[in-house]
């Protein structure tokens, strides 16, 4: 003889189908993404945090959240315990980089989730989308209107030198580049884009004379050398002073729009980066 669940007689008493009952579906109150702002290593310019906020899940064990981060990625989930603490498990195969989940909730019901260390250059966009589930079924999913375009952006002055770690280090022009270029745009895509822009700064009176500025353009080997070789045709046509001098970049990584003829969308920046000439040889 089989048994009827106390929601299904629920069901027949009340006249409606069992089949309909589900979660109700959250309400996506906002998104956004903070960049770092102590930053003590060049790497950690690239970082930020994005952060959701929608409605609370039902305050009793086992309801929760399934949150989507980016179009087909696995999940990760939002449950209470038993407690009415919020728990976060993640499924298999989900992005390492992103598993630093914090979750709080205020007294107006509102939930807020945050996603540390999120690495613009790796993750430029996300597609969130969440679905709710309690003890009567799972809600449809819903979703922001728009996706969310992490911008991670600094301002300087800054010591490119001390942001690699190596403060004392003299080498050329080249080698700082390509230890730059290591820890910035060679995490982004491989269809990213670098525009580059270097002044000479004159700190005693702090003028300053433009030395290259380069258009968006594909990231290659050869580019550091190409760099270093304007820049040296520049000190050798214009012989500035170089005792207590530096050479600033303003730095930009764009990556193309979703869908072809749209512009080009800045991911990363960086303004005021000093590379000062006792560094260079």
């Amino acid at each position: 003889m089989k048994t009827l669940s106390l929601s299904m007689l629920l069901g027949l008493f009340l006249g409606f189908s069992t089949s309909a009952l589900a979660a109700t579906p959250p309400s996506l109150l906002g998104q956004s993404f903070v960049p770092d702002s102590n930053i003590s290593r060049l790497q950690q310019s690239a970082l930020g945090t994005v952060t959701i906020q929608l409605t609370a899940p039902a305050n009793f064990p086992g309801a929760g959240f399934h949150l989507s981060l980016e179009d087909q990625q696995p999940f990760f989930h939002i449950t209470r315990s038993n407690s009415g603490a919020l728990l976060v498990s993640f499924d298999k195969g989900f992005s390492a980089d992103l598993k630093s989940i914090e979750t709080t909730e205020n007294s107006a019901g509102v939930l807020f989730v945050s996603i540390k260390s999120w690495n613009a250059l790796v993750h430029p966009q996300a597609h969130i989308k969440v679905q709710a589930f309690d003890s009567t079924g799972k809600s449809p999913w819903v979703s922001f209107v728009s996706p969310l375009y992490p911008l991670a952006a600094s301002t300087g002055p800054a010591s490119l030198p001390e942001l690699l770690g190596q403060k004392n280090q003299v080498s050329s022009l080249k080698t700082w580049l390509d230890l730059a270029f290591n820890e910035t745009i060679e995490q982004a895509s491989q269809n990213a884009l670098i525009s580059l822009e270097i002044n000479y700064l004159y700190k005693n009176s702090g003028a300053m004379a433009s030395v290259l500025l380069m258009v968006p353009t594909s990231f290659t080997s050869e580019l550091t050398t190409q760099v270093e070789s304007a820049v040296q045709n520049w000190l050798q046509t214009q012989h500035p002073v170089l005792e207590n001098a530096s050479l600033v970049f303003n730095v930009r990584i764009f990556v193309p729009g979703e869908s072809a003829g749209q512009a080009l969308r800045p991911v990363y920046i960086f303004n005021g980066l000093e590379l000062p000439f006792t560094n260079l040889n």
